[in-house]
């Protein structure tokens, strides 16, 4: 993997670690899925799909059946 050096105003580097705070991240790989992310808005990576599969509402029905009701 490649290294780059960002340099950041004050701020930036403050909202960056905020951020990384909130979402469980460490500063650098937020900064490298923000980075990630613009590239694929702008087109220039392709958007990669999920590999969880969309839940079937069969299979989520009968799971809410079987779960007991508190009263």
């Amino acid at each position: 993997m490649a290294r780059i050096i960002l340099n950041m105003k004050p701020e930036e580097k403050s909202a960056l670690l905020f951020l990384a705070e909130m979402e469980f991240r460490d500063p650098r790989d937020q900064a490298a899925l923000i980075i990630r992310q613009e590239l694929q808005r702008q087109g220039l990576l392709e958007l990669v799909k999920p590999i969880i599969a969309p839940e079937s509402p069969a299979v989520a029905d009968d799971f809410l059946e079987s779960v007991p009701r508190l009263r």
